[in-house]
């Protein structure tokens, strides 16, 4: 018994989810765009690595001259710059939910909602470049890491979710 290969128009790029992506031009300005802000969150996140291990670099060589115990100041700051980071993103991040996202989709539509994020992250990285101060740069990644969790992660559920047919026409218009 022989298996048959499949024939080369038996199979193509452009099937199932691909297919359908591409051959909707709104779907493909979404997966663009989706694309495109976890590229540049990832660049902000390795870029504020960067930035925090430098400047503990340069407050530790003063303190610590020992190398190993230098390593291990450099690894307990950088821990407790990361929790701080984070437990700001979750509280800022909870607080929108609470209160901006809902009045974004009342008084907005789900334009502004998904157009909120790309908005939040454009000023901060912005902010950022214009100046590079490690205590601002945090501040903007709370920011922007914040709103990515809320409003941005809302938007997406609200993509999904079975709407009244009132709904439907707003998200046409976009």
């Amino acid at each position: 018994m022989t298996i048959a290969a499949p024939s080369a128009n038996q199979y193509s790029l452009f099937e199932g989810p691909l297919r359908l992506i591409v051959g909707y031009k709104y779907l493909l300005a979404t997966a663009l765009m989706i694309l495109t802000f976890s590229w540049v969150v990832a660049s902000g996140d390795n870029i504020l690595y960067g930035i925090v291990q430098n400047t503990i670099r340069e407050d530790l060589i003063v303190q610590s001259p020992e190398p190993t115990a230098y390593g291990a100041a450099l690894k307990e700051a950088t821990t407790a710059f990361y929790s701080n980071l984070y437990f700001s993103v979750n509280l800022s991040a909870l607080l929108l939910q609470f209160f901006v996202v809902s009045r974004i989709l009342r008084f907005g539509d789900m334009r502004s909602l998904l157009l909120a994020t790309p908005f939040v992250s454009l000023v901060a990285y912005a902010t950022m470049a214009l100046m590079p101060k490690p205590g601002l740069i945090k501040v903007m990644k709370i920011v922007e890491n914040s709103c990515n969790y809320s409003v941005n992660n809302s938007a997406g559920i609200c993509c999904g979710c079975p709407r009244p047919r009132k709904c439907f026409t707003r998200l046409n218009q976009l």
